[in-house]
């Protein structure tokens, strides 16, 4: 068996598959495993996410990853702000404005259209639009979607199936890369794990699958497990980091529909580590409306960690990215080094904390001050994932299983894109995918 990717459906699947006395072979084209699980560790341990951050509702498959590992859960606070004109406020209303939009939409087959023609209708009337504003820059902001192509209807089940930004949420204190720890943690003796080994080519047929690498080694297997982020199924022939198949999945009508019906979301994530907490202790979510580039800003409360994480998805992020690597003459996509993150960081920091400091009444050149590290990985530009997540489009509802389905009891599929739309995006999601087409490749090759 080989499995692609050593993310967390990756190696969920790996692990599954070893425990059933196969030998598996794990191909990651990063130097390091986890996939969009990435966090960087400071010197004295606090965590830096750059990747998943939060568990979203009860999050089971998670949570069970992480039993024994030692691992703390944290509940996150929530205490909004909202920060206009130099004054900070309080907002305890936030999701109770924005519930009551997203509680009216629809999640029949009849809510089939796009999430902006569904808020255009609930915020035609002015006493409206505002909670239909808020409602908008939530979706655009924690789907990472376009809201003029993400389904009203998946949005709608999303919310009511308790996986939406309202619902608990959780941080790992230790970091989210514990996930990846535990599931690397004993291992099966017939998983091995190689890292640095981009896939160029898979060849395919009933009962037998050729994996070619960059590096030119090819493996030969009965079946393979794919759980490549959407974006790299999608990305065009002769693309960085795409992967060919032959015969191409989009042969497959239904593997085409799929690909057609889910669209891989955009988000950009600056985290700022300040030498103090300059803010109001109770302070989680700081909103900005309206703001030429974050609108939204997070602390990791109830811990006094002095970090702030800036956040922006949609078109919006595409946007603000482009701009900014204009302005600084940065490129406009990552080598496999990925060495401009860095100096995209302290770009966009440049550009964020003037903002914050003219919304928050502070001085600009105090926040400068205390500014001690900018941390970002552009996802967006990064080849091996090509944008944050997976949201269903119109029509898109079931899509997810469609791409799931194996092929010709030769590939399977997994990842957070091949779930139920309600838990796309979600490290979640992609655990349970990962153990589903374990199932799936024991009931094909073991039954």
């Amino acid at each position: 068996m080989v499995v692609l990717g050593a993310g967390a459906a990756g190696l969920a699947a790996a692990r599954a598959l070893g425990e059933a006395g196969l030998a598996v072979g794990v191909l990651e084209a990063r130097a390091r495993p986890g996939g969009r699980i990435h966090t960087v560790h400071e010197a004295d341990g606090v965590p830096i996410e750059l990747g998943a951050e939060f568990l979203h509702g009860a999050a089971r498959e998670t949570v069970d990853a992480l039993r024994g590992s030692g691992a703390h859960l944290i509940a996150v606070a929530e205490g909004h702000f909202v920060a206009a004109g130099g004054i900070t406020r309080q907002r305890d209303d936030y999701w109770e404005r924005v519930g009551q939009v997203l509680a009216r939409l629809d999640p029949s087959p009849g809510g089939e259209r796009p999430v902006a023609e569904a808020f255009r209708a609930l915020g035609a009337s002015p006493a409206d639009a505002e909670p239909a504003g808020l409602a908008a820059q939530y979706v655009e902001g924690f789907h990472a979607a376009d809201l003029a192509r993400i389904s009203e209807r998946a949005v709608a089940r999303a919310e009511q199936g308790g996986s939406g930004g309202g619902s608990e949420s959780r941080r790992i204190a230790e970091g989210y890369d514990a996930v990846t720890a535990a599931l690397l943690h004993g291992l099966p003796a017939g998983v091995t794990l190689r890292l640095g080994a981009a896939v160029t080519t898979v060849r395919w047929r009933r009962g037998e699958v050729a994996v070619t690498t960059r590096a030119g080694a090819v493996l030969h297997a009965r079946a393979a497990v794919v759980t490549l982020p959407l974006g790299v199924l999608k990305a065009p022939a002769g693309a960085e980091g795409a992967v060919a198949f032959e015969p191409a999945l989009e042969s497959v009508a239904a593997k085409r529909a799929a690909l057609a019906a889910l669209e891989m979301g955009a988000a950009a994530r600056l985290v700022l580590r300040f030498r103090e907490r300059w803010w109001p202790e109770e302070m989680s979510f700081l909103h900005l409306p309206g703001a030429r580039s974050f609108g939204i800003w997070w602390t990791r409360a109830p811990l006094t960690t002095p970090l702030l994480t800036g956040w922006i998805g949609g078109p919006p992020a595409r946007r603000l990215l482009a701009r900014v690597r204009e302005a600084h003459g940065l490129r406009g996509a990552h080598s496999g080094a990925y060495s401009d993150d860095a100096a995209l960081a302290r770009a966009l920091a440049a550009e964020a904390l003037p903002e914050l400091a003219e919304r928050c009444g502070l001085a600009p050149a105090r926040l400068a001050e205390l500014l001690a590290g900018a941390y970002l990985h552009d996802w967006i530009a990064d080849p091996l994932a090509r944008g944050a997540y997976s949201y269903a489009a119109v029509g898109g509802l079931e899509a997810g299983a469609a791409l799931a389905a194996p092929l010709d009891d030769t590939l399977f599929f997994a990842g957070e894109a091949t779930t139920d739309a309600t838990r796309h995006g979600t490290v979640d999601g992609a655990l349970a995918s990962g153990r589903r087409a374990a199932d799936e490749v024991r009931a094909a090759l073991l039954s």
